[in-house]
């Protein structure tokens, strides 16, 4: 388990650490260690489902074969089922077994915030990325976090607004990323995780319900970057349509 978590912290303060979390009002889920399943809970049973098609070999081999060279075709996700009267809900992801993108002993920590992709941020990441400015979208910022540019640990962080229907939309991208991303959330609703044919890599798309909005996920990788696009009170084909844009530049991100 995460140090925080032992040393009396909250998956509140985790998430909002790593910056992927979508408004917290509640901290009762505990990180547990997962291995490629999904795990479905409710308060009077539990169930397993083992989310994409990953062999037992696989699953058993994650530890030693994925961290040499990352290939991450299925992603981690819980679903905790709660009532509709709860007093708050939360959605977010942290890596591994509970924590930041990367864990470099001596981190860069060159970090630089710009409202767009200016010349800046495109200097500051140094080698062609992917971006989210698709059709009938407009950038409201960028943040770019070099954790360490001689091994290529990069994080970018960059926020939408997409019109018809207007929505914030985020995308997150992570260069040579070696941990597994997991994500954990609470939902009123039936579980929806399931595989999608992305630009012909596969993608892993997930939706958390609240009583009044619904947050989506779709996780993948191209190239040496993994990706997360995240979208609020968009269906699925309307989050789709922006994750295929964003992997075709992915496509021609070749770094």
């Amino acid at each position: 388990m995460n140090e925080k978590l032992m040393n009396g912290g909250t998956l509140d303060a985790l998430l909002t650490d790593v910056g992927r979390y979508e408004r917290p009002t509640r901290s009762e889920v505990d990180v547990q260690e997962i291995l490629n399943e999904v795990v479905v809970r409710s308060r009077k049973k539990s169930r397993k489902i083992i989310l994409g098609i990953a062999s037992l070999l696989t699953v058993t081999g994650f530890a030693t074969t994925a961290m040499a060279s990352p290939n991450f075709v299925d992603f981690i996700a819980r679903f905790a089922h709660v009532s509709s009267s709860s007093t708050g809900y939360m959605s977010g992801y942290t890596f591994g077994k509970g924590g930041p993108a990367y864990d470099d002993p001596t981190p860069d920590g060159v970090n630089i915030s710009q409202n767009g992709y200016t010349s800046a941020i495109q200097e500051a990441v140094g080698i062609p990325f992917p971006r989210l400015d698709a059709p009938g979208t407009v950038i409201h910022d960028v943040e770019v976090n070099v954790v360490n540019q001689k091994t290529g640990h990069i994080e970018i962080n960059a926020t939408a607004i997409t019109q018809n229907p207007t929505q914030e939309v985020m995308l997150a991208l992570y260069h040579n990323l070696t941990k597994l991303p997991v994500f954990d959330g609470e939902t009123i609703g039936t579980d929806t995780s399931h595989l999608l044919n992305l630009n012909g890599t596969q993608a892993t798309y997930l939706a958390y319900e609240m009583p009044n909005s619904t947050t989506t996920y779709v996780a993948w990788q191209r190239n040496h970057w993994t990706l997360v696009l995240t979208t609020s009170d968009m269906t699925e084909k309307e989050t789709m349509s922006i994750a295929k844009w964003v992997d075709r530049e992915a496509q021609s991100s070749v770094s």
